[in-house]
C-alpha cells in the first residue's frame, strides 16, 4: 500500500478515495470499507469503484491540484455517488452510465465548491454528492428509464450464520426494545454512510476507522449513538432510527468535526457530539421538507451541521487547510 512508482500512487489515491469518506487518508482503511461494501452488495462496490475511478480520473485530467487528487479529496464523492446510484435505482444496463456521469459530475462539482467555499475556509464534504444524486432522482422522477431499486439483498447475518445461530441474532435485529433499536441504530448508522442497512456491516466499517485511528472509531459510535438518542427524544419514527436513518448523518457530523477543528483538548469531542446532535435534528427537519419533491435527505444535513459548528469555530482557530 505504501510502494512508490505512478501505478501504486494511481491505486494508493484510490484507496485514499474510499477513505477520505469517513476522513482519514489511511489506505488499509480504504481497503476496509470497500470490502465491507462488496461483502454487502457486490454490486454497490463495482459502481462504487466506477464512480470512483470516474471522478479522480476526471480531476486529474481537468488539472486539479496533483497533491489533492493524490489523497483522495477528488475521489469520495464519486465513490459515493456509485454506492447511492446502485442502491436507489434498479440496475437497468444503462444505470453505469449514469454512475460514471454522476462521478464525473462530482468531480467538476468539487472543483467548483473548493473555490466558492474556499472563502470561508469551509470544506467542500459530501455537498457535491448531494447535488449529484438529487438532480439523478429528479431525473428518476421524470423519466420511465430510471426507477427506484427494490428491495436490498439479505443482510450478511441472513447468508452467512448457520440456522442454529439465527436465533439470538433475531433478537438483536428485533424492531422491539429500546436496546434493540440502540444498538441497530447506532450499527446501522455507520453501515448507513455508505447506503447499507446491515448490522455486521457496520461492524466492519469501525474496524475499518480503527485501523486509521481508535478515536475516529470511538467518535464515530459515539454520534451514531448520539443520533439515535436524539431521534428517540424528538420522536422520530421507529424504523427509520432502527435502520439507522437518523446516525448516519449525525457519524459524519462528528467526524468532520474531529477531524477539520482545531480546537484542542476535550473541546472538540464535545463539539462533535453537539454536531451529531444537531445533525439528528436537521435530519428529522428535512424529512418532511424534500418528500414531497421526491427527494431523499442523504448526507445534506451533516453538511448544513458541519458547516456551522466549523464556522463558529474558527472564531478562535483558523479550520482546513
Amino acid at each position: 500500500m505504501y510502494l512508490t512508482g505512478p501505478t501504486t500512487s494511481g491505486v494508493r489515491a484510490l484507496f485514499f478515495g474510499i477513505s477520505q469518506s469517513v476522513f482519514q487518508q489511511n489506505g488499509y482503511t480504504g481497503l476496509i470499507l470497500l470490502g465491507g461494501v462488496f461483502l454487502s452488495s457486490p454490486r454497490a462496490g463495482l459502481a462504487a469503484l466506477l464512480g470512483l475511478f470516474t471522478s479522480t480520473g476526471l480531476a486529474w485530467a481537468m488539472g486539479a491540484e496533483r497533491g489533492l487528487v493524490l489523497i483522495g479529496v477528488y475521489g469520495f464523492n464519486g465513490f459515493f455517488s456509485g454506492l447511492a446510484v446502485a442502491s436507489f435505482l434498479e440496475p437497468i444496463p444503462g444505470l453505469w452510465l449514469v454512475v460514471a456521469i454522476g462521478g464525473a459530475l462530482a468531480a467538476v462539482l468539487t472543483t467548483a465548491l473548493r473555490r466558492l467555499l474556499g472563502r470561508w475556509q469551509l470544506p467542500v464534504l459530501s455537498a457535491p454528492f448531494v447535488c449529484v444524486m438529487w438532480l439523478i432522482l429528479l431525473l428518476a422522477i421524470q423519466f420511465d428509464g430510471l426507477a427506484h431499486a427494490a428491495d436490498p439483498l439479505p443482510g450478511l447475518a441472513q447468508r452467512w450464520l448457520a440456522a442454529s445461530a439465527r436465533p439470538w441474532w433475531e433478537l438483536l435485529t428485533n424492531e422491539q426494545g429500546i436496546a434493540s433499536v440502540l444498538l441497530n441504530g447506532t450499527l446501522r448508522g455507520v453501515s448507513q454512510i455508505f447506503c447499507q442497512d446491515d448490522p455486521l456491516v457496520g461492524l466492519i466499517f469501525l474496524i475499518g476507522l480503527l485501523a486509521s485511528s481508535a478515536r475516529a472509531a470511538t467518535l464515530a459510535a459515539a454520534g451514531a449513538l448520539t443520533g439515535t438518542l436524539v431521534a428517540l427524544l424528538i420522536g422520530a419514527q421507529d424504523w427509520a432510527i432502527f435502520h439507522g436513518l437518523y446516525g448516519f448523518n449525525s457519524v459524519l457530523s462528528a467526524l468532520a468535526v474531529l477531524t477539520l477543528s482545531a480546537k484542542p483538548g476535550w473541546r472538540t469531542p464535545i463539539a462533535a457530539l453537539l454536531c451529531a446532535a444537531v445533525a439528528a435534528i436537521a435530519t428529522g427537519v428535512m424529512i418532511p421538507l424534500l418528500r414531497p419533491a421526491g427527494l431523499l435527505v442523504l448526507s445534506a444535513p451533516f453538511c448544513l451541521a458541519s458547516w456551522t459548528f466549523l464556522l463558529a469555530l474558527q472564531e478562535r482557530h483558523p479550520v482546513l487547510q
